[in-house]
């Protein structure tokens, strides 16, 4: 059991024993403070710590690390604590688990009901680097000997949140599963569900929680528009752009007739709005309701809310696809400002932003600047989400362009190959975001003048796109298109033919006589014709 002195002995370690032996009736459980005589280890060195610690940890086999408050946990805080658990996580052979007293249960209940946006700040606000020692030289040997691990503080901090995450989530489904009709826990935990990539289970639970709030407080209640909107965040997730504006739109319409067209909810829902209109490209208008949102904040929240920062970001994105990457820059450092100021280092919104900066810098061409601001997302959405998160294969993804753009082939091709194991953890094979993996490899491929590979991952793209989309579609027929310019290019002229003869008929079914990728078909048609012909001459 590895606890902190300072709690209530009883009250806090002896409650998660209790917990454990439930379900583990034959336990036993080893305290250091029972075993240690006080007077004689005071005389010990460092060295005969370090040992002894390890040694035990290995011979017992399982820690169960004893967390409260759960939004602010003291081990982690401290610095022999933090040694223990260090120690427990370099040993692959050990079991390290996680749990937290029943009252610390009641309390994250408590906080998931005012704001479910409190999970992931605990978990931002773990830093280990931080813990405190009673003596000064004790947290040196210790800060020393784990800064010179393979991993360090941030594999410490990664492996402790991410046993959090899988602790939270089990908690909430407890919670709900004891009190299945208050909407609220659903719905707030859903968020958490859903900030964690399990997103199944959070379109599950608002679904219910949407059913529960009309039944309750009939179909125009805020708390049915916080309903429609949450799921509508899910389908947007998830690419169905039609569901997304559909719930959107009835979001919308509860809020204004229930507060007005000044009011922080309508804000949102202007907010979300313009996300799928930039989605679909529909830039104008996006940058309308953005502003419209931002208007609205500005008024009710005050000029360094985090919701102005979250505007902020979103007018820079608009900018970003309007191709103005000095206002968008400037935009994207004004929500930075306040996310740092109010949200911590190490939280996703900050990440976001970094993120968000180095694609301006991308664009710009500061390509050295990008990768900085890049790896600080990437090591921030790591620490907090987890390796297996859709916002980690999106950076992973960028990485990868980056370093295409940079000439750093085989390391982009890491970087994507990471991405796409990502997103097929999350998604599945049949998504839209691995079809772009498989994409992006190809890309990577033609500038590695790899033909085959190149073609061989278009292909793998071009099966989904026709999953998704049917075969009459713009992006399958751009798809076979760039395969047959491939095969092109090995001077199969015939396969090449067969292709782009595919794609023309696409486009033919889809455009005007006289579009413009109708014509470069036929002049690709052209083209490939008069090299086979050239071909079979020579031969």
């Amino acid at each position: 059991m590895s606890h902190a002195w300072q709690y209530p002995f009883y009250d806090v370690v002896v409650d998660v024993m209790e917990q454990y032996a439930e379900d583990h009736p034959d336990a036993y459980f080893w305290f250091d403070l029972f075993t240690n005589n006080q007077n004689e280890v005071a005389n010990k060195d460092f060295d005969w710590f370090c040992s002894t610690f390890r040694n035990g940890i290995v011979d017992i086999g399982q820690v169960l690390l004893v967390l409260s408050p759960w939004d602010d946990p003291k081990p982690i805080k401290r610095c022999w604590c933090l040694f223990e658990i260090f120690n427990s996580l370099e040993e692959s052979e050990v079991k390290f688990s996680i749990n937290l007293p029943r009252a610390e249960v009641a309390e994250l209940k408590s906080g998931i009901i005012k704001d479910a946006g409190c999970v992931i700040q605990a978990l931002s606000d773990i830093q280990a680097e931080k813990a405190e020692a009673k003596s000064e030289s004790d947290k040196e040997m210790i800060f020393d000997v784990i800064k010179k691990s393979s991993g360090g503080f941030p594999y410490v901090n990664k492996q402790v949140k991410t046993g959090l995450r899988s602790w939270y989530i089990d908690q909430l489904k407890s919670l709900i599963d004891k009190e299945p009709d208050h909407s609220t826990l659903r719905m707030n935990s859903a968020i958490v569900m859903k900030d964690f990539g399990f997103f199944d289970d959070a379109l599950y639970h608002w679904e219910e929680s949407l059913r529960i709030t009309q039944k309750k407080l009939g179909d125009n209640h805020p708390e049915v528009a916080a309903s429609f909107n949450n799921m509508a965040n899910m389908y947007y997730e998830r690419g169905d752009l039609d569901k997304a504006m559909e719930c959107y739109n009835k979001s919308l319409t509860i809020r204004v007739k229930a507060f007005g067209e000044e009011h922080k909810d309508v804000a949102d829902s202007y907010n979300n709005i313009a996300f799928v209109l930039k989605h679909r490209g529909d830039v104008d208008k996006a940058l309308e309701y953005t502003q419209k949102s931002l208007s609205i904040r500005l008024k009710t929240l005050g000029e360094d809310h985090p919701d102005v920062g979250a505007s902020y970001n979103n007018l820079a994105n608009v900018y970003d696809d309007k191709d103005d990457y000095d206002n968008a820059l400037k935009y994207h450092q004004k929500a930075l400002a306040i996310r740092l100021k109010r949200l911590g280092e190490n939280h996703p919104d900050v990440a976001a932003s970094y993120n968000n900066i180095a694609n301006a810098y991308q664009m710009m061409g500061n390509l050295d600047k990008s990768l900085d601001y890049y790896g600080s997302a990437l090591a921030i959405m790591q620490n907090t989400l987890g390796e297996s998160h859709p916002v980690v294969a999106t950076l992973l993804n960028n990485i990868g362009m980056l370093n295409t753009q940079k000439g750093d082939f085989d390391k982009a091709l890491d970087y994507y190959n990471r991405s796409l194991t990502t997103k097929l953890n999350c998604f599945g094979e049949c998504h839209p975001t691995v079809s772009e993996a498989y994409s992006n490899i190809a890309s990577l491929y033609i500038e590695k003048s790899d033909a085959d590979n190149a073609i061989l991952y278009s292909h793998k793209s071009l099966s989904i796109k026709v999953k998704l989309f049917g075969y009459n579609h713009p992006e399958v027929a751009d798809t076979l298109e760039n395969i047959g310019l491939l095969q092109g290019a090995k001077q199969d002229f015939e396969a090449a033919l067969e292709n782009i003869k595919k794609a023309l008929e696409i486009r033919t079914n889809l455009f005007e006589e006289n579009h413009p990728k109708v014509a470069k078909s036929q002049q690709m048609i052209e083209r490939m014709n008069q090299a086979l012909a050239n071909q079979k001459a020579s031969s």
